[in-house]
């Protein structure tokens, strides 16, 4: 698929319609920040569904302060938020927080256990983590990992009920 949007790329032919597209196939926020970047650079300028793409991402990973940047990008290009982009950015901080729950399970039960740390780890960070998500991230460690990570939620200021998290995560 890359190859179908890299080739008109590389010759000037690609359009912020088919970058719309190709922002799909990234899986976090990084990765459609770069493609748009290609993409500018190539001379597609992004459009209001590319960024609005991007700030689903930045949500999703906590990262709100790099999503507000991305706001004032679009207020300085003269891109005005859609009704899409208007919903996205109305979501209430519990409906991010399940999206990332869920994001974090799916990658999981995907197996892709190194982009669910990622997520993990960097919602940690943030301050955006919450118990079910160290929860399913118990589920995902050794029994030997387990005490390291609770630790760390604890710190965080996440986990405060560690016999609850013992428990869901030794019925896996």
């Amino acid at each position: 698929i890359w190859t179908l949007f890299d080739g008109p790329l590389e010759r000037g032919q690609a359009d912020a319609t088919q970058l719309s597209v190709m922002l799909k196939a990234c899986d976090d926020s990084s990765k459609k920040r770069e493609l748009m970047r290609r993409a500018e650079a190539a001379g597609v300028t992004p459009n209001v569904a590319s960024f609005t793409m991007l700030l689903n991402d930045l949500r999703r990973e906590g990262r709100d302060e790099s999503a507000a940047e991305v706001q004032r990008e679009m207020a300085d290009r003269g891109i005005e938020p859609n009704q899409h982009t208007a919903k996205i950015l109305a979501r209430p901080g519990e409906t991010w927080s399940r999206m990332r729950t869920a994001a974090l399970n799916e990658r999981l039960a995907a197996g892709e256990t190194d982009k669910a740390w990622e997520l993990f780890d960097g919602l940690l960070e943030r301050g955006q983590a919450n118990k079910y998500q160290v929860r399913a991230m118990l589920k995902a460690c050794s029994v030997e990992e387990r005490p390291a990570l609770e630790a760390r939620a604890r710190r965080a200021g996440v986990w405060p009920r560690l016999r609850m998290a013992r428990r869901a995560a030794s019925k896996t």
